[in-house]
């Protein structure tokens, strides 16, 4: 809603599991929000974080959280990412994080 009302345009990915994309006239974001990317702001980028007042969790489960930038998130799907961090012990978080990393750069090769 609030990139379209700026002029924006929202384009969903046609491969299941990718990002929806911010599409400027000059550039092409997997983001809707961000603290960089200026030349976006007029189309509907915004930097304020949309937060929940609150978050209900199943307590049987076990949760993750993946702050990433598009670094990842244009390489490698949100499944992927989940999947592949979800392999690793909460005490391996760094190491889940420096070979996610490492995948990605692959893949920008």
């Amino acid at each position: 809603e609030r990139i379209k009302s700026m002029g924006g345009e929202v384009l969903v990915s046609p491969i299941p599991g990718h990002s929806a994309r911010l599409v400027t006239p000059e550039w092409n974001l997997a983001m809707s929000r961000s603290f960089g990317d200026f030349h976006a702001c007029a189309h509907g980028l915004s930097s304020v974080p949309e937060i929940a007042d609150t978050v209900e969790m199943d307590d049987d489960a076990q949760h993750l959280v993946i702050i990433a930038s598009d670094g990842i998130w244009d390489v490698i799907p949100v499944a992927q990412v989940v999947a592949f961090v979800g392999k690793f012990r909460p005490e391996e978080a760094q190491l889940a994080t420096e070979r996610l990393i490492s995948k990605a750069q692959l893949r920008w090769q």
